[in-house]
């Protein structure tokens, strides 16, 4: 998880990138990713490797990025929902 273009600074080593090791399953990682409006969790093969980062974006941040670095990979299946705030 990459917090370097972030545009809040809290603190000086607020700006940092998270890693995390896990293991493929039968060549497969399945990843469970969870954004607010203020944090992301990831939940990578069921939990058994996770992360959880507070994130401050900017108003008009709107995107979010997966990559493979060194090598190749292939989404195969996404799903996204839209977590209400059921108090608007």
């Amino acid at each position: 998880m990459d917090r370097l273009k972030s545009s809040v600074k809290h603190h000086a080593q607020f700006p940092s990138i998270e890693e995390a090791n896990y293991e493929l399953k039968d060549g497969v990682l399945k990843l469970q990713i969870v954004v607010d409006r203020m944090s992301v969790e990831v939940f990578a093969n069921d939990g058994l490797t996770t992360i959880t980062d507070l994130i401050f974006p900017s108003e008009k941040a709107k995107t979010l990025s997966i990559f493979t670095e060194n090598g190749k990979s292939k989404v195969r299946k996404l799903k996204i929902w839209n977590l209400k705030d059921k108090s608007k």
